[in-house]
């Protein structure tokens, strides 16, 4: 099985060399690692906010908006979200991943495993030049 880093970087077209393309994949890939940590829920919130700017929006399947890490923290321990979940582990499409030509935005088709199904997701990641999330747009068939 390819670890989530070679799944991220074998994803990556030749194009993609700017230090923003750079920053961008490594921001991606720390988003991964952050939904995906078998840490508590407190640490694991704190994870993921850290991915996220200041000022960042996170637009949720339904269009709720949630501003910056503190918004981050607010979507993904609701309820309606799987992250908290024991065993989350996000499976990101490397072959079907789409990046901007200028390395800030990428499109990622995303399959959730949870207990009783597999949901297809598509997210919209737009980075900052430190490779911090400024948006995320998701897209669910939950």
């Amino acid at each position: 099985a390819q670890t989530l880093n070679q799944v991220l970087l074998l994803s990556l077209p030749e194009f993609m060399s700017s230090e923003q393309q750079r920053a961008s994949e490594a921001g991606l890939e720390r988003y991964f690692k952050a939904v995906s940590a078998a840490v508590g829920k407190e640490d694991k919130l704190e994870g993921i906010a850290k991915c996220f700017a200041e000022g960042s929006e996170l637009i949720s399947p339904n269009g709720s908006v949630f501003k910056g890490p503190e918004g981050a923290k607010q979507f993904y321990s609701s309820p309606t979200s799987p992250v908290l979940g024991e065993g989350f582990a996000p499976q990101p499409d490397k072959g079907t991943m789409c990046w901007t030509p200028d390395g800030r935005t990428v499109a990622v088709e995303i399959a959730l495993t949870l207990p009783a199904k597999v949901i297809p997701v598509g997210d919209w990641f737009t980075f900052d030049t430190e490779g911090r999330i400024t948006r995320l747009r998701i897209y669910s068939g939950m």
